[in-house]
């Protein structure tokens, strides 16, 4: 979470196997050469490109996706916009309050009918927060990369992949933008 104008942020597109932490990393790749709109559309939601975000994923992750560097980031922002519509509205009304992980999932599912079932949220306790309870910090989606030329394509019920939601507990708190 993060930015200073959405509450959804890109932090990478990962291409993942069905054992957890087996992703592959660090693949030959050129060097990252975007197109300047694909650019200026990224940098809306990744925050993060301005401290060389985007050369890391692309290097760390993106070679490894089969993709060349315009396809992974639109294919990134696709998955970000469509996760950001479903949420965006909730995570600002809620900011500063609490809220479970079931909540959001039934939102996203009345925005798109099994996204839900698709997302992972992570928390943890922020530093200097006056609380030690957890805040959510990441909304992970689970996908397959069945789509032309091993491109994200078909979201995946991430139990079935054996993907879940980590350090939130039974409810979490939203950061405000105090918080942040």
């Amino acid at each position: 979470m993060g930015g200073n104008h959405r509450p959804l942020v890109i932090h990478g597109l990962w291409p993942e196997r069905m054992e957890p932490r087996t992703y592959p990393h660090d693949c030959p790749a050129p060097p990252l050469d975007l197109e300047p709109a694909l650019a200026l559309e990224l940098a809306d939601f990744m925050p993060g490109m301005a401290d060389g975000l985007d050369q890391h994923e692309w290097r760390t992750h993106g070679g490894c996706s089969g993709l060349d560097d315009d396809d992974y980031y639109r294919h990134a922002l696709e998955l970000a916009r469509r996760v950001d519509a479903a949420l965006s509205a909730t995570l600002t009304t809620r900011a500063g309050g609490e809220t479970t992980a079931g909540a959001l999932r039934g939102i996203a599912d009345m925005f798109s009918p099994g996204l839900g079932r698709t997302l992972t949220f992570h928390c943890r306790p922020l530093r200097g927060a006056s609380s030690r309870r957890p805040y959510l910090i990441e909304v992970r989606q689970c996908v397959d990369n069945d789509g032309p030329g091993g491109a994200p394509g078909t979201a995946l019920a991430c139990a079935v992949v054996k993907r879940r939601d980590q350090g939130c507990g039974a409810s979490f708190l939203i950061a405000g933008a105090d918080s942040r």
